[in-house]
């Protein structure tokens, strides 16, 4: 039979002091849920009165910095470069690679953005996207991406002003189809 007396809280400082190789952190923590859940099945099977690593605490993990690499002084404009714009398919792509590297906008805000999502406050233009819940956020533009949206919308003719200096948002309508 199994001696209850032979599994406590100083067992578990040992495990988690010889782990393999891993500071504490995702890996230890993994390895303490894995005990947690095997001592919580002999618990509940009967082989032990108490589960003696539910009391044993783990420091909590939290990661200060992301993964996500940030892009280096001209790698946008390098990559905005290198996408072909002599089609208007080109023109979309590297306008949409223009508004997800100069907003940081989710890739499915940024494919449901319309025309008139794209209007004058001012002397700046902003961008509206329509965020996961039903949540609108506004952006300005960056005076790079406004180059870019305004070139594709006028190549394309989503997007004509009436005067060359002055946008209208009633200009920002879609042509009928």
């Amino acid at each position: 039979m199994f001696d209850e007396g032979a599994v406590g809280a100083g067992n578990f400082a040992v495990i988690l002091e010889h782990a393999p190789h891993c500071p504490q952190g995702p890996p230890v923590l993994g390895l303490m849920a894995a005990i947690r859940m095997l001592f919580s099945w002999l618990t509940e099977k009967g082989v032990l009165s108490m589960n003696p690593a539910r009391e044993v605490k783990t420091e909590r993990f939290s990661r200060t910095e992301g993964k996500t690499p940030a892009f280096v002084e001209g790698e946008v404009q390098t990559l905005l470069d290198a996408v072909e714009t002599s089609t208007h398919t080109g023109l979309r792509d590297r306008a949409l690679l223009g508004v997800l590297a100069y907003t940081f906008a989710r890739i499915g805000a940024v494919v449901n953005l319309k025309v008139e999502d794209y209007y004058p406050s001012g002397k700046r233009f902003l961008l509206r996207f329509k965020e996961k819940g039903g949540k609108e956020k506004e952006l300005p533009v960056h005076h790079k991406l406004e180059e870019l949206l305004d070139h594709y919308l006028k190549v394309t003719s989503l997007f004509e002003p009436s005067f060359e200096h002055v946008r209208d948002v009633s200009a920002h309508k879609r042509p009928a189809r």
